[in-house]
């Protein structure tokens, strides 16, 4: 019998970073229930003794019959409030909650069911409690230490990060609570605050380099967003050795990967249409082999692409889809290194004919 632990297995997740930084959010698995009002309200708390004491439930029931089980991760909370509005600034009443613990693919349906029985048998909450996979991606976020009510000044420079790099924010608010309010002073609570977003600082200092050199800028552009087709996290199996998603959950991520890479590729566009960009793509793959592709058929004669913007021994290593282009391109390559991560679009330029 093997204990998971969620947060060790997904440390980059949970790093408790003390300033704002780019994360990749891969797809999870939660116990999820959704609640109304202001956290010390009866019905936020009989949700979210419900939620525990599905989480609990499963975790001694998996191990009382042998089988693999769990450490119980944090709580996590998407928020927001009914109609829209700043959360810090509505009335309490308008708070609207999805409360979230992380559990290991192995759980299944028919174990919320037994323990939804079992938490029944004992008269206790189990009610309005859901399973879930949820996908995030690239994130923005960073440790908040203080009260809750101080996390304006934390969201502030999250914001600014975002701003700065050229990120979009999509979602909702993203909270994951690291300390138990109950025993932890305001002042020491540490929470870890996120907030999806759309874009890549990487292809967008590339860009950047496209425009400021002047034996660039007159050449017609192609712009290539690669959308990725199989996400790494589907492999994933449960103990059952079951998909970790379902056929039409996998083709709504890739349908929301391909429209969302299709807009960044679409607004790079935009950005560059007065420097003579002629076309724009969205294709499906490995993004390596996309932009390659995608150079091949224009007759590129460079490709420019954004890297990781790594520090110490990693900056001396180029990011996969990087090194793929740069090994395999059938033109030049103009590497561009950004302050920050990542860089997953390219820029591809042609100085003839055949890139129209």
């Amino acid at each position: 019998m093997t204990v998971s632990d969620l947060v060790a297995q997904h440390k980059d997740e949970y790093a408790m970073r003390k300033d704002p930084a780019l994360v990749t959010v891969r797809a999870g698995r939660y116990l999820w229930a959704t609640a109304a009002g202001a956290a010390g309200d009866a019905e936020f708390q009989a949700k979210l003794g419900a939620l525990y004491g599905h989480a609990y439930t499963i975790k001694f029931a998996k191990k009382q019959a042998g089988a693999d089980t769990f450490k119980v991760a944090p709580l996590e909370a998407l928020w927001w409030v009914a109609g829209g509005g700043q959360v810090f600034t509505a009335p309490k009443r308008s708070w609207r909650w999805k409360l979230l613990i992380r559990v290991p693919p192995s759980v299944r349906p028919a174990d919320v069911r037994a323990a939804r029985a079992a938490l029944r048998a004992k008269g206790r909450p189990a009610t309005g409690l859901r399973r879930e996979t949820i996908t995030e991606g690239s994130s923005v976020q960073m440790l908040h230490i203080g009260a809750y009510g101080d996390e304006p000044d934390t969201i502030a420079r999250i914001d600014a990060f975002a701003h700065d790099h050229r990120l979009r924010f999509r979602g909702r608010h993203h909270e994951i609570y690291l300390s138990d309010p109950r025993r932890v002073p305001p002042a020491r609570l540490r929470t870890i605050l996120r907030h999806a977003a759309d874009g890549s600082p990487g292809s967008r200092r590339a860009e950047d380099v496209m425009v400021s050199l002047p034996f660039l800028r007159a050449l017609p552009v192609r712009v290539v967003s690669v959308a990725p087709l199989l996400p790494a996290w589907y492999g994933l199996t449960d103990a059952a050795g079951s998909a970790a998603l379902s056929g039409e959950s996998y083709q709504r991520i890739i349908d929301d990967e391909r429209t969302s890479h299709g807009s960044m590729a679409a607004e790079a566009a935009a950005r560059l249409a007065a420097r003579g960009i002629t076309t724009t793509e969205a294709p499906q793959g490995d993004a390596a082999y996309g932009i390659i592709e995608a150079a091949r058929v224009a007759g590129a004669d460079l490709v420019v692409v954004g890297s990781r913007g790594n520090t110490g021994l990693e900056r001396l290593l180029l990011g996969r889809v990087a090194r793929g282009i740069l090994y395999h391109a059938p033109c030049s390559v103009l590497i561009v290194r950004p302050p920050a991560a990542t860089g997953a679009a390219a820029a591809v330029p042609s100085g003839t004919s055949r890139a129209r």
